[in-house]
């Protein structure tokens, strides 16, 4: 193992130039319905790469990396992320690419090894600077405040954060991830939802399914029919959703 990660530094020029490679064949994986080959992918890449994840990791361990990266923030405010200077080492930028596939690949089904990754993102931009994935990271600390410490205030202020961040790196892949979790899940506390949650939703779900990411988009839609209904609109607003939502995940299901 040693002399593979020499290797790895040794030519890391190469390893940056295979990072689109890494993505497509993860992506390709998880569009086969074999999410659990494309985490175990996922890991193995960010294994190479010098970077230990379990696929299975406990509780507790997400607790520790929730504690660790509050401490590596204590002294700072979160919105600095938002003036750091870009990252400079290409390798780590390549880590934080991987561990948000593997975190989008993940949800709903790996929930610790996505928390593990969110936490690692955050601590990876404090280390080593600005991230063009960083967004998705913060986004997902921000949610973790609520699950781990029932703060809905400081996940709030987080998932501001994130959209800042996010509107700072311009990457469209990772629009629907974010704005699935902040509009989805931190913002609809304290938003109306119709208003400012549903609209962001929507923007985020066309983005998906013009690049063709319509397992992203089908996602957002549910959250949209979801929250649509909870705020007692008229049924015939919420049944053409609904229509819109189900074409969208059959069209997912026979690609």
């Amino acid at each position: 193992m040693h002399d593979l990660l020499q290797d790895i530094f040794d030519n890391a020029e190469y390893v940056l130039d295979k990072a689109e490679s890494f993505s497509i064949r993860i992506k390709y994986l998880m569009l086969q319905r074999t999410k659990t080959e494309s985490v175990r992918y996922g890991i193995d890449v960010l294994k190479q790469l010098g970077e230990s994840l379990s696929e299975t990791p406990s509780k507790i361990s997400v607790m520790y990396q929730f504690l660790k990266t509050r401490m590596m923030l204590r002294k700072k405010e979160a919105e600095m992320l938002l003036y750091m200077t870009g990252m400079a080492n290409k390798l780590v930028g390549l880590k934080i690419r991987i561990l948000t596939t593997v975190c989008l690949i993940g949800l709903g089904g790996h929930q610790e090894l996505c928390a593990i990754s969110g936490l690692r993102i955050v601590q990876l931009t404090l280390q080593h600077g600005y991230s063009k994935w960083s967004a998705f990271g913060v986004a997902m600390y921000g949610i973790l405040w609520i699950q781990i410490r029932g703060d809905v205030r400081m996940a709030r202020r987080l998932g501001q954060l994130a959209i800042k961040l996010y509107e700072r790196s311009q990457i469209k892949e990772l629009m629907t991830a974010v704005f699935v979790i902040v509009y989805g899940l931190i913002l609809p506390r304290s938003e109306d939802l119709v208003s400012v949650c549903v609209p962001q939703l929507k923007k985020a779900a066309l983005v998906s399914r013009s690049l063709d990411e319509i397992y992203r988009g089908v996602h957002a839609d549910n959250v949209v029919c979801q929250f649509t209904l909870n705020a007692g609109r008229p049924l015939d607003e919420v049944s053409e959703m609904m229509k819109t939502c189900c074409e969208n995940a059959r069209q997912y299901n026979l690609e």
